[in-house]
């Protein structure tokens, strides 16, 4: 899971300063597999945190693989780490594991 930048020119609805990429922009999130196919992905505001809607999209992915495959991996950078985020791993089973890791 991760968000990116989406630059904007002009007056596009939910598009908002972002400081941190220095631009008008959207701040889509995503959900990858392991090899980079997308899952699923959230439009979002420029100035939204980069865990911002982190439920609303990765919950559904989990939920579409529980039961189907013996283990789900999670991967993430810091600005994931919460405890909410901690607390959806465990609750969705034993073979959910996370691993935040430093970009």
């Amino acid at each position: 899971m991760d968000s990116s930048v989406s630059p904007t020119h002009g007056e596009q609805e939910m598009s908002v300063w972002n400081g941190h990429y220095a631009c008008t922009c959207y701040h889509p999130l995503f959900v990858l597999n392991q090899f980079g196919d997308l899952k699923r992905c959230a439009l979002r505001p420029g100035n939204a945190h980069n865990a911002d809607g982190w439920d609303d999209v990765l919950k559904p992915v989990v939920a579409r693989y529980q039961g189907k495959v013996s283990r789900i991996y999670f991967g993430a950078d810091a600005g994931f780490a919460s405890p909410e985020v901690y607390e959806f791993l465990k609750a969705s089973g034993s073979s959910m594991q996370s691993g935040f890791q430093r970009k």
